[in-house]
């Protein structure tokens, strides 16, 4: 059994949300990690991407309750789903 969270959505932009070098390199980094964890999530059984964190940067340290708390609430409600990959893993066992 194997659960992915992502937790660096991707956001929507707009041509001029990339008006300088610095915000196009930031996207460029952002579509390269989301890249490599959409192979990583393949992998997966389940992935949930807590809708809440578009709001937190990637480097984000002053809102890490908020951060936490978005993350348990997507967990629970995606718990039927959740438990219903532990109940079938179990029985693979």
């Amino acid at each position: 059994m194997l659960l992915g969270v992502h937790a660096s959505p991707i956001l929507e932009l707009t041509p001029s949300d990339l008006s300088n070098s610095l915000t196009v390199l930031k996207r460029a980094l952002d579509v390269g990690m989301f890249r490599a964890s959409q192979t990583k999530f393949e992998m997966c059984d389940l992935v949930i991407c807590p809708p809440n964190l578009r709001q937190f940067g990637i480097f984000d340290t002053k809102h890490l309750v908020a951060i936490e708390a978005a993350g348990y609430e997507t967990a629970l409600e995606h718990m039927p789903a959740i438990q219903d990959i532990v109940d079938r893993s179990r029985l693979r066992a």
